[in-house]
């Protein structure tokens, strides 16, 4: 951690969050840009023309727009927060973000908000994962007509089974 970091972290330990709160330092804000087409109204070529009838001479604008998932750093954690650590990034979305006005440049979360924690190798000792992501295979999409219709449910779970979904079988009788 940088100075600044340790210097957030050392007030906010007089804190300390409740119901799963979690105290954030927020990343400077990550953008994009996007382009678009507006009416130049300064031109002379548009001078005098009625925009809601006429054609108008259009310019590129250029507009930073804000992602709405962010990166911020752990300051403060409650006591029974067994996921996080201090000074663990994490990824959350802005819109659950809550002001902490008591000290400068630190806002709050309710920890399930934390959409992920951003894990380097030196945290593995911290209990990361290992980056190892498990998920059904993506089925390939058919184009065009289909040939025929699953009709009955043994089909629908044959063909599942042939395109390398797990299907779980009822064990229940009627």
């Amino acid at each position: 951690m940088n100075k600044k970091i340790e210097n957030l972290v050392k007030k906010c330990s007089v804190f300390e969050p409740l119901d799963g709160r979690v105290l954030i330092h927020p990343l400077k804000l990550r953008t994009y840009e996007s382009v678009q087409q507006e009416p130049d109204l300064d031109s002379e070529e548009n001078k005098g023309k009625n925009p809601m009838e006429d054609e108008l001479v259009m310019k590129r604008k250029v507009y930073d727009v804000n992602y709405n998932y962010q990166k911020a750093i752990v300051v403060q954690i409650g006591p029974n927060e067994q996921k996080l650590n201090i000074g663990d990034t994490i990824i959350y979305k802005v819109s659950n973000l809550i002001d902490f006005d008591v000290i400068k440049g630190i806002s709050m979360l309710k920890g399930f908000e934390v959409i992920a924690i951003e894990r380097t190798d030196d945290d593995k000792h911290k209990g990361a994962t290992t980056g190892r992501v498990l998920h059904e295979p993506k089925p390939e999409y058919y184009e065009g007509e289909v040939e025929e219709e699953i009709e009955s449910m043994e089909e629908r779970v044959e063909w599942l089974k042939s395109n390398g979904y797990s299907v779980m079988e009822d064990t229940t009788s009627n």
